[in-house]
């Protein structure tokens, strides 16, 4: 499907766009559930049983994954369509006068939030849903 929609750059990057709201919305409740630690295990232990049992967050859970899978597919669908796009480099490369600071360094952020994922995602998820941790979630966290 060479001439699909999907091959247009312009709509890769609202994909990427989409996505990536996705995922910062979902920062954010993470964040708001996890301030839940300023007031006790017995609170954050319940809302982390609450999340863990119920049906429709499990549901999310995979829909995050396929949207954060989407979201790194259409990145490297987008850098290799940039390289192709200009084979040749540029002769003088101008960086910081034709780019932000942010655009620069997208890739090596990138990079550590990936690193920092499957460190946390191993730390807290796979631990609780397939080891035999004997910890609570709380107790988790602070250890």
């Amino acid at each position: 499907m060479k001439n699909g929609l999907f091959s247009s750059t312009l709509v890769r990057k609202f994909v990427m766009a989409i996505t990536g709201l996705f995922l910062c919305l979902f920062l954010i409740v993470h964040l708001i559930g996890n301030s839940l630690l300023y007031f006790g295990p017995g609170l954050f232990n319940s809302y982390a049983e609450k999340m863990s049992s119920n049906i429709f967050i499990r549901a999310l859970e995979i829909i995050l994954a396929l949207g954060f899978l989407l979201h790194i597919g259409d990145a490297f669908i987008l850098m290799a369509q940039a390289r192709k796009a200009r084979s040749v480099g540029y002769l003088v490369n101008k960086s910081r006068e034709n780019s932000s600071l942010a655009a620069r360094i997208l890739n090596i952020s990138a990079i550590f939030v990936l690193i920092f994922l499957v460190i946390h995602i191993r730390t807290f998820w796979v631990s609780t849903h397939f080891g035999n941790t004997t910890l609570s979630m709380y107790d988790l966290v602070l250890e």
